[in-house]
């Protein structure tokens, strides 16, 4: 029962694009960012250090598309205790900011998942696939519907970096 409102929950938020965030012309787009942008963040719970977090966009192999990468790990103290090293990367087209898919690897103390999903554009299908990363077990594959423009948090992130303060 947990999982599956965890799922919806996930679903939603990646659907939340196609409510509140809609493409623009590329007349009308001047991105704020140019290929090979890295954002570092250090990230600090209480007094510590815990780790960093990085943002990077490139142009993508294929022409028209952007590519996101966001990487956080844990380091020092924090790592003995907890070792974090996640690491997302979304592909989504130029300009509209559409996604067609997103990776995520995630390593959190002993997790280890690789989940990603693809977004079937023409047939209107998200095609989520999560498993564990040794494969000691067979991932579990499911399909949703999608309208036409779904934002992934990264290229979400990266639209709503376009839009005037």
């Amino acid at each position: 029962m947990f999982r599956r409102k965890r799922r919806a929950a996930g679903l939603a938020l990646l659907l939340v694009g196609w409510a509140f965030l809609r493409p623009v012309a590329s007349e009308q787009l001047k991105v704020p960012f140019a290929p090979g942008e890295k954002l570092r963040y250090a990230v600090r719970w209480r007094l510590l250090l815990a780790g960093e977090a990085e943002l990077s966009v490139e142009k993508d192999a294929t022409p028209g598309r952007w590519k996101a990468i966001a990487r956080a790990n844990s380091s020092g103290y924090i790592s003995n205790l907890y070792r974090v090293e996640d690491e997302y990367t979304s592909i989504f087209r130029n300009p509209t900011f559409c996604s067609t898919g997103i990776r995520k690897q995630i390593n959190e103390g002993e997790r280890h998942r690789e989940v990603s999903i693809q977004f079937d554009l023409r047939r209107r299908l998200a095609l989520l696939r999560d498993g564990d990363a040794a494969g000691r077990t067979p991932p579990r594959q499911e399909q949703f519907a999608i309208p036409d423009c779904v934002h992934d948090i990264l290229s979400a992130l990266y639209y709503v970096r376009t839009q005037p303060l």
